[in-house]
């Protein structure tokens, strides 16, 4: 969520939904209330958050179609023979979808929502996410794809902070926005 509001902050060029790649958060993010009483304070300092996302990663944005962006997450099955067969992208809150696991590769996903309308395959869309994931990164291939990729000149860590500066509090969702229907 913090690379889509990035990108819409005021002298920003815009985004349609923010994705962070799977292997991108290094560290859990505990809040108050939560299953960890070692850090119940509800305080997130720097360190904490440059521990969940050291990478230093340069937030690009790129155009995808919407068709594009179905492969994209058709990509999360990742190809035959690789250390892990799922690899789960975090998406905007603006994204939802539903999916046959026992599909075929290549139409498992059998819907897709932004902004609660569907997606038109058509169309295009703006992706905003790390520079390593924009370039195609854990097989993700349809990435390179995309066209107009823009170096935003903002550090994934930075735009991370800046997501909770700009908030009094921050509450986890626990809404599923990948729902498997079979």
């Amino acid at each position: 969520q913090s690379f889509l509001d990035s990108m819409q902050a005021e002298g920003r060029s815009g985004a349609d939904i923010g994705i962070m790649n799977p292997g991108g958060v290094r560290a859990e993010l505990y809040y108050a209330g939560g299953d960890n009483p070692g850090d119940a304070d509800g305080v997130i300092t720097f360190r904490e958050a440059a521990n969940i996302m050291p990478f230093n990663n340069i937030v690009e944005t790129k155009d995808l179609t919407g068709a594009q962006f179905i492969a994209l997450l058709e990509q999360q099955w990742q190809p035959e023979g690789s250390s892990r067969p799922f690899l789960k992208l975090g998406l905007s809150d603006n994204v939802t979808y539903t999916y046959d696991p026992d599909a075929a590769a290549g139409s498992r996903v059998t819907s897709v929502s932004i902004d609660g309308e569907p997606l038109d395959e058509g169309a295009t869309y703006t992706i905003a996410s790390g520079s390593f994931l924009i370039g195609g990164g854990d097989n993700f291939s349809v990435l390179a794809e995309g066209a107009d990729r823009k170096d935003t000149g903002l550090i994934d860590t930075d735009a991370f902070v800046n997501y909770f500066g700009a908030r009094d509090e921050v509450s986890p969702d626990h809404r599923k926005q990948a729902v498997a229907i079979t």
